[in-house]
């Protein structure tokens, strides 16, 4: 789950590439991992994208004014299909309905940011089990028609 906002999501696209301020975000990432974006402006995740490159220190120093050292190049995931836009409120709950453990967590505020605003996906560190679920969540609304064609 990578993380941009309204001035930075259009350099995210137009470069491909996502980005954070230390490898350790990184965990196993390898070309082929599924990636999320989350926009901490609108609330909207984004996704899936497809890790086309490891994450290496520096792949273009101008880059988000060089204040995100370790990047990650990605691809669309299906090639000609747009991206989904999930609503925080709508990927919250469908990961919570199906993860009691995050349920609780969710409701005992611990996910929670200072505003008191309920932002799951957030806060979320991406696991082989969220990640699965997410990516069923778009198949869903791909196979609803609510995907655009590029």
């Amino acid at each position: 789950m990578f993380h941009c906002n309204d001035d930075t999501i259009l350099e995210c696209l137009e470069k491909r590439m996502f980005a954070a301020t230390n490898h350790n975000f990184f965990g196993d990432l390898k070309p082929g991992s599924p990636l999320f974006l989350f926009n901490c402006s609108d609330k909207l995740l984004e996704g899936p994208f497809r890790a086309t490159s490891e994450c290496k220190k520096d792949m273009d120093k101008s880059a988000f004014g060089g204040k995100f050292p370790w990047q990650v190049r990605f691809e669309l995931w299906h090639n000609d299909l747009k991206p989904v836009s999930l609503e925080v409120g709508e990927a919250n709950e469908y990961l919570i309905q199906r993860l009691p453990y995050l349920k609780e967590r969710y409701r005992n505020g611990k996910l929670h940011n200072p505003n008191g605003n309920k932002l799951l996906i957030a806060r979320l560190t991406l696991t082989v089990e969220t990640t699965d679920l997410l990516m069923e969540m778009v198949s869903r609304k791909a196979e609803r028609g609510r995907w655009t064609r590029a």
